[in-house]
């Protein structure tokens, strides 16, 4: 099926909107959280949900800027980015009992920039671009590429294990992630030496995570692919792989 929604459709006279990220729930519907310009200068943080049929419905998120967005089924959506709440993730809807903001922004320990910047949790760093990943209901891990981890969470407890990702010594990569329902965390990432510099031809490789030892593994079976391809996400079992150079999505079943 393919569908085409236009971001900002539904509000009146916007000018110009900025995607920072999407996501669909479980029943087809799309959220697009964006900021949004309307005309003399006013502007607003809006998560807009668009479903499947009827009206789209919009979220004002004046108590936070949400970069990166995700649904769960027993607790609602989640995001993360900067907020009033000193947390990194922060909900958004759902049922009124149970966390809305989880892990201190504080407890989180952040790569700086070859300068000794700061960078945030939101933001990309030298491994890729941060993301969301949903699990099982109750369940969502996020990959934050400036604290080299990827951060699992409880969404009823507010319980969290941390996963740590080996981060080469010099150069830029970019790793993405995946998860599926039953805990298990793959990722698309580069072949090469903690030492050595990444290439244009430098292969990546699907890895899984032993949840036991904590190492990331290559998974058997499965093809090298090109530098600047992503995994967009798990289809049973297949790795969905968007492949930027050749402009094609496709599925590797997972031995």
């Amino acid at each position: 099926m393919e569908r085409t929604v236009e971001a900002g459709s539904g509000l009146k006279d916007v000018r110009r909107v900025e995607v920072h990220d999407f996501a669909l729930t479980g029943d087809g519907t799309l959220l697009v959280s964006m900021a949004v310009l309307y005309p003399l200068g006013a502007s607003s943080r809006v998560l807009a949900l668009y479903p499947l049929q009827g009206e789209p419905g919009f979220l004002t998120l004046d108590a936070v800027l949400c970069f990166r967005v995700a649904s769960d089924p027993a607790t609602g959506i989640w995001c993360l980015g900067p907020g009033l709440e000193e947390s990194l993730f922060h909900r958004l809807s759902g049922p009124a009992s149970g966390p809305w903001g989880i892990l201190p922004r504080k407890k989180v320990r952040l790569i700086g920039s070859e300068a000794e910047e700061p960078r945030q949790a939101h933001e990309t760093g030298p491994a890729g671009s941060p993301a969301m990943l949903p699990e099982a209901a109750g369940r969502i891990a996020a990959w934050v590429p400036n604290a080299a981890a990827v951060l699992e969470f409880d969404a009823k407890t507010a319980e969290v294990t941390t996963w740590a990702v080996p981060l080469a010594q010099q150069g830029k990569s970019q790793m993405s992630f995946a998860a599926a329902p039953d805990g298990s965390i793959y990722a698309l990432m580069p072949q090469r030496g903690l030492s050595a510099v990444e290439q244009l031809d430098t292969p990546y490789r699907v890895v899984r995570l032993n949840r036991e030892t904590g190492a990331w593994a290559v998974v058997p079976g499965l093809p090298e692919v090109i530098r600047g391809a992503a995994l967009v996400g798990l289809d049973g079992h297949q790795a969905v792989i968007w492949k930027r150079s050749a402009r094609t999505v496709e599925w590797l079943p997972i031995p």
